[in-house]
């Protein structure tokens, strides 16, 4: 006598067949749980490569020469989009995106909505880029990987060729020897070029620079080959103060030698009275 198999009965049937037909096995829990923790694992690196983004932005956003943008640049406009990390702050968003799909894949990721990982992730990222930062891998992270990435000019790189533009009345380098006498001194250009510059033109503020930085940025005029005509003295990149540079401080009997204004050659130059607020400012 055949007995009729039910429907259930047969789908049943048909599902173990194939589970034998295709030596099918059941996974064990460990490889969940693995596959979980690697998942929460990527996460977690997301964050941190993300954070490390973060601190490269800081870094440039803080040495992108907004006190000296009316120098280098027509307006704040064109200053801006220069001044802004773009490849940076690209990154940042590709590492949340990535942060994002990997927490997705975890054991419960899917209860979480976009703007909750966000929550989760972008404080994360912001507060651990700020940490990287306050110990210097900033820097490192634009100054070292940044050179190695295309369609990306780390920032001090930048401001070095911003400020090597003699024909438009910009010169950047280390300081060499001073001669008040002959109203000269040397400059290292950040080039590797040796420039004499004009100093008769300097007032106190701009001699106090020269004393006091190592290396120092200068708005005036190239005059000849090699030669450049000095209008103001600013402090140079990082604005590093070095004590012990084997240069003469001028002191008062060199200050009273000083021109107390300005030629009409430097008076002429564009932003004059924005470079002398900029020069007085702290």
């Amino acid at each position: 006598m055949n007995i009729k198999k039910t429907p259930h009965e047969s789908f049943a049937d048909k599902v173990l067949d194939r589970i034998e037909g295709e030596h099918v096995t059941p996974l064990s829990r460990t490889r969940f749980v693995a596959k979980d923790v690697l998942f929460w694992v990527l996460w977690v690196v997301s964050v941190l490569v993300g954070a490390m983004a973060v601190a490269a932005s800081i870094f440039v956003l803080m040495n992108a020469g907004w006190r000296f943008y009316s120098a280098t640049h027509a307006n704040f406009i064109t200053f801006l989009i220069d001044a802004l990390p773009l490849f940076w702050l690209l990154a940042i968003l590709l590492f949340i995106l990535f942060a994002y799909e990997n927490l997705r894949h975890t054991k419960h990721g899917y209860r979480f909505s976009l703007p909750l990982i966000l929550l989760m992730s972008l404080p994360a990222i912001l507060f651990f880029g700020i940490c990287l930062f306050s110990i210097g891998l900033g820097k490192l992270m634009d100054d070292g990987i940044g050179r190695h990435v295309p369609f990306h000019q780390p920032v001090l790189i930048q401001q070095e060729r911003l400020w090597m533009n003699p024909e438009r009345g910009l010169l950047a380098g280390q300081v060499g020897t001073i001669d008040f006498a002959e109203q000269t001194f040397e400059l290292t250009s950040f080039d590797g070029v040796v420039w004499q510059v004009s100093s008769q033109d300097l007032l106190a503020p701009d001699v106090r620079a020269l004393a006091r930085f190592p290396s120092v940025r200068i708005v005036g005029r190239s005059s000849e080959e090699g030669v450049f005509h000095a209008c103001f003295i600013l402090p140079g990149k990082g604005d590093e103060e070095e004590e012990s540079r084997g240069i003469v401080l001028c002191d008062e009997l060199c200050e009273r030698n000083l021109p107390k204004e300005r030629s009409t050659e430097c008076r002429g130059l564009r932003l004059y009275e924005k470079l002398e607020r900029l020069q007085m400012s702290p």
